[in-house]
Order: structure tokens, then C-alpha cells, then sequence
């Protein structure tokens, strides 16, 4: 197979994970975020952009205890619920730039412990390994399933 060509990012905790290149829309820093009341702990903000509301996520605080991004900057992904209908878009808090990288074949690999266990598994559609650390590829729409 050719290779792909992936963004590369990475949330609080050391939570790294792959998008692909026509998910990644959009990179803000500092974006203006409204609290949600009583939402969960890993989606408590929303975010206005491109004047919508778009739900935010703090993959840290699903992967890891105690862990808490710093919104300080945004990764803007689009997904579509079922084909044929407009894209939706849902933010997550990210501790550095996205990147963007070419993934192979043979740079495939299994998950880490951390996205292994249920409900997090569904989050992965597959894994590859880069600079020696694997790499979840993230179900945009599984994650905003999180949301309801």
C-alpha cells in the first residue's frame, strides 16, 4: 500500500493519537470557551468557532487520573453522524501543534494498555508506531458519541 499521510497529536497526560488529514480543520490557541454546567468531567467546555458552538474534549481526563488539559490550545475535527448528512465538529485540548506525519503499512501495531480497556477500545481504528510509541488513529465519531 501507498503511504498515508496522518496529523499527529498530542492532549495532556502524554495522550498521543493520529487524525486524518481531512478531519484536522482547524488549530486555535486560546479559544474563548463557555463552561457547560453539570457535564462530564472530559467534556465541560464549549467552545465558538467560525460562529458555531462546538463541543470540547480533555482526552486526558478519560485516559488518565488526575490529568487535565490546559486550554490553552484547540484541534478543531469534522465528522460526519451518517453519510450524506453536513459535518459536525467537536474540539479537543491539545498540548502542542499538530504535526503531520506519513504512516506506512508496515508502522502498524498493537494499541497501548491505556486505550485497551472498554469503553476506550471503540475510540481506536487502528494503531501505528512512530518514533517508537504507538499511535491510536481516533473515531472521531465514536468520541463525539461520548457526548450524549
Amino acid at each position: 500500500m501507498q503511504p498515508s499521510a496522518a496529523w499527529l497529536l498530542r492532549a495532556a497526560g502524554g495522550v498521543r493519537f493520529a487524525v486524518a488529514p481531512h478531519q484536522m480543520v482547524g488549530y486555535e490557541i486560546g479559544p474563548r470557551c463557555q463552561p457547560v454546567p453539570l457535564a462530564q468531567a472530559h467534556c465541560q467546555h464549549l467552545v465558538f468557532w467560525r460562529e458555531s458552538l462546538v463541543p470540547t474534549f480533555d482526552l486526558a481526563r478519560l485516559f488518565t487520573a488526575g490529568a487535565e488539559a490546559s486550554r490553552s490550545a484547540l484541534g478543531i475535527l469534522a465528522f460526519q453522524s451518517r453519510a450524506r448528512e453536513p459535518l459536525d465538529y467537536l474540539g479537543v485540548w491539545l498540548e502542542a501543534a499538530p504535526g503531520k506525519i506519513v504512516v506506512t503499512d508496515e508502522q502498524a501495531c498493537e494499541l497501548p494498555s491505556t486505550w485497551c480497556e472498554a469503553p476506550l477500545a471503540e475510540l481506536a481504528l487502528a494503531c501505528f508506531s512512530h518514533a517508537d510509541t504507538p499511535v491510536p488513529v481516533l473515531n472521531v465519531g465514536q468520541l463525539a458519541r461520548k457526548l450524549s
